[in-house]
């Protein structure tokens, strides 16, 4: 990681650990950046969510690639759709399967930073969806009134479950 990334990430990570982080989950709940120098591209990131020492999600450039690629090859061949169209579809799938890469996942949380509670709530992106299960702002009576099963990205699952005592 070069040290411009590198103190980004760190003030990112600070900023959601220390201001955002709902207390129940607060010295529980970690966020990691891991650079593997030794990959064929020199550009393998992951960063990681580890919940009481257990890694719950990774988000990894090189396998939301390939997993992309290979995805996206096997929509236009069974269906014969634009190009676009199944790079649409294989990003759908690869999100509820839970399959995003480091840049998506810094990103997010960059944006989330900028957002009210009601807006990352309801956003788009289950990113940020997830990051606001894990916010302080979110109360106890509000997380009762959500219909989990709702929830199809994993991380907004394992956020919700966390905050829920279920894990």
């Amino acid at each position: 990681m070069d040290k411009e990334m590198s103190m980004i990430w760190s003030k990112m990570k600070k900023k959601m650990e220390n201001e955002f982080l709902h207390e129940q989950v607060k010295n529980k709940l970690e966020f990691h950046f891991d650079r593997y120098r030794q990959s064929h591209d020199q550009h393998s990131a992951v960063v990681r969510v580890v919940y009481k020492g257990e890694t719950v999600f990774k988000g990894n450039n090189l396998k939301e690639y390939l997993t992309y690629v290979n995805y996206s090859n096997k929509i236009r061949k069974e269906t014969n759709c634009e190009v676009s169209e199944a790079d649409n579809l294989a990003i759908a799938q690869m999100y509820n399967e839970g399959i995003v890469s480091q840049m998506e996942f810094t990103d997010a949380m960059f944006d989330y930073f900028n957002l009210s509670i009601e807006e990352a709530l309801h956003h788009e992106n289950p990113l940020i969806r997830s990051f606001a299960l894990l916010d302080k702002r979110v109360g106890q009576r509000r997380l009762e009134k959500m219909d989990e099963t709702s929830f199809v990205f994993p991380l907004e699952k394992i956020c919700y479950d966390i905050r829920t005592n279920q894990k």
